[in-house]
């Protein structure tokens, strides 16, 4: 049995914490084959705020190098 360790791993957020169709950085359940869900933890609103913040300026930088 592997050791549980919670950390936060890039993966594709499609809904989760209110955040759709991105990779960003969230607490995930890994397996051999790699992320196999998203753990969706209770924020406050701080740091609702901080999450949505950083996955606007994501999507910000992907468009900015997008062709």
């Amino acid at each position: 049995m592997f050791p549980v360790r919670r950390r936060d791993h890039p993966a594709h957020v499609d809904g989760e914490y209110g955040i759709k169709e991105l990779f960003i950085g969230v607490p995930v359940v890994i397996g051999a084959g790699g992320v196999e869900r998203v753990l969706e933890i209770d924020l406050d609103d701080e740091e609702k705020a901080k999450l949505a913040r950083s996955a606007e300026s994501v999507k910000k930088s992907v468009a900015e190098t997008r062709p």
